[in-house]
């Protein structure tokens, strides 16, 4: 879905609506399951699409964050803001953030350069004084290379998804979602730590500071 959404990112300088990835994020999912034939009813895709709205923080964040509470926290996403404002109040994350930035003030999705600049002029920070967290291989590259430090967040080790793929029980979606979306791609920069959970970041974050 992020693929196509991509794809179908504005190319002018034309306001971008509110909606528009929401929008694309449903035209995504029907191109996808039109490959394999599905024909889906709107009903199920409004259903699904409403979901990113309502997702499950990881069971550890809230105690991560509550350990990087002297830290200024933000989030940079390539979400709509209507989108990510109702996504962080229904994970009853939202009190722990200064900032939750959307790209769409520059009409562009990371990794481009001009979307890691709305965390200086949201926060008047300098890149070298940010600490940026992901999982995205793509989102680490662009971070590291416009001068933040990166940490990223690798759930499922290279060598444990190799296991997985050629062990005896069949691939299932997991698996396939794991491979696709989990390991990082090859790309000129890399993040400059990575750790398994977030509870690694309160003992991570000062080294970059040393």
């Amino acid at each position: 879905m992020i693929h196509t959404l991509w794809l179908r990112q504005p190319q002018t300088a034309a306001a971008v609506p509110v909606a528009w990835c929401i929008i694309r994020a449903s035209d995504s999912l029907i191109y996808t399951l039109g490959t394999l034939g599905i024909s889906p009813e709107q009903a199920v895709v409004d259903r699904v699409v409403a979901a990113y709205n309502a997702l499950t923080p990881y069971p550890e964040a809230a105690e991560a964050l509550t350990a990087l509470a002297d830290y200024r926290l933000a989030i940079l996403s390539n979400g709509s803001p209507d989108m990510l404002n109702t996504l962080v109040e229904n994970s009853c994350l939202d009190g722990f953030f200064e900032a939750v930035i959307s790209v769409s003030a520059k009409q562009t999705y990371k990794p481009d350069p001009r979307a890691y600049e709305l965390v200086q002029e949201r926060l008047g920070v300098r890149p070298e004084e940010v600490v940026f967290v992901t999982s995205n291989g793509f989102d680490a590259a662009g971070a590291r290379s416009f001068g933040f430090k990166v940490a990223r967040i690798e759930r499922t080790t290279p060598s444990a998804l190799k296991r997985e793929l050629l062990g005896d029980v069949p691939v299932g979606a997991g698996a396939m979602f794991r491979a696709l979306r989990t390991q990082t791609e090859e790309l000129d920069y890399v993040a400059d730590a990575v750790v398994e959970s977030l509870l690694a970041l309160p003992g991570l974050i000062p080294t970059f500071a040393a």
